[in-house]
């Protein structure tokens, strides 16, 4: 049984599939990408199925889902930003370990 689902509804649905396979790649050393997954699925499956909850109530699941994928991709950022940050600092590291090693000859 397919239901008739508007193409709003369709845009919806690919945008929020193409965030899970984003969020379920990181699940495995983040709490909240877990959350963030469990509300995708949740508005995913009302809106294959349908159902109407009401607006306010779709309303506060996607303010939910918004305010906690922000956090995500805030965190990720941040540990993206931290990488960069010791990466480089091993670099200045690397480039001054020969310098030490040459005064010791």
């Amino acid at each position: 049984m397919f239901l008739f689902v508007s193409h709003a509804v369709q845009k919806r649905i690919q945008v929020l599939e193409r965030i899970k396979i984003l969020v379920d790649q990181q699940q495995y050393n983040c709490g909240l990408a877990k959350d963030i997954s469990a509300l995708l699925d949740r508005e995913l499956q009302m809106l294959y199925k349908g159902t109407d909850l009401g607006a306010h109530s779709m309303s506060a699941l996607r303010r939910r889902l918004s305010n906690q994928f922000t956090k995500f991709i805030t965190r990720q950022s941040t540990a993206s930003n931290e990488i960069v940050t010791n990466q480089h600092s091993k670099a200045k590291f690397q480039l001054h370990k020969p310098d030490a090693a040459m005064d010791s000859q």
